[in-house]
């Protein structure tokens, strides 16, 4: 975050264009960089020294969140989710698909929440994956996250709710055990049997490799 900062005041060399950069755009071009800095620092610290690094590139982070928390790498697999046939349910194409992860999900937080919350409600992420849906001039959204336990994603459904608030577009949070929807341009009643019904298709394994 400090980094940011300074990237924003423009002390960097050559990035006085970024203190005019969306906030998103600015943690994309910078903080994988930096962050690889801080795990590869964390391997020298720990007492690995550069055997821990050469380790690392034998067996990377499978997502931003080992990335964060180092000690998660290779016990905490991320959790590939997946719709499919949703076009089919919702009555509309799939423009765009992605997944944030947990830095994105922080800095999301970050516009309407203290900094400390943020990073404490967007920590136990396990996957996440969003959906735009329809044509430009009335575009929807679906975001479905799974959590590591209830509290978790309990902690991130009131996060959210509590900087939704400031969304032009009607946004409705779901929380159902350890998943959270997150659906935008729907009204709450639709929301509601439409996670119904996307909780049976819904897909999931773990985002393991092979060493």
């Amino acid at each position: 975050e400090a980094s940011v900062s300074v990237a924003r005041l423009g002390l960097l060399p050559g990035a006085a264009g970024l203190s005019k950069a969306p906030i998103f755009l600015l943690t994309r071009l910078m903080r994988p960089y930096l962050d690889g800095l801080g795990l590869c620092l964390s391997q020298v610290n720990s007492g690995a020294g550069f055997q821990g690094i050469d380790a690392l590139y034998r067996r990377p982070p499978l997502s931003m969140e080992q990335v964060l928390h180092p000690t998660k790498i290779g016990r905490d697999f991320p959790v590939r989710l997946k719709l499919p046939r949703l076009n089919k349910v919702v009555g509309s194409e799939v423009q765009l698909e992605d997944t944030l992860g947990e830095l994105f999900i922080r800095v999301l937080l970050e516009q309407g929440l203290p900094q400390a919350k943020a990073v404490d409600a967007a920590a136990g992420w396990g996957g996440d994956r969003m959906y735009l849906l329809g044509p430009r001039q009335a575009e929807r959204m679906i975001w479905f996250t799974t959590w590591d336990t209830r509290k978790d994603a309990t902690e991130f459904c009131g996060a959210l709710r509590s900087v939704r608030a400031t969304w032009p577009r009607p946004t409705q949070v779901i929380c159902v055990k350890k998943d959270a929807w997150v659906l935008i341009g729907w009204n709450k009643r639709r929301a509601k049997a439409l996670v119904k019904v996307l909780r049976i298709q819904s897909r999931r394994s773990l985002a393991r490799r092979l060493w």
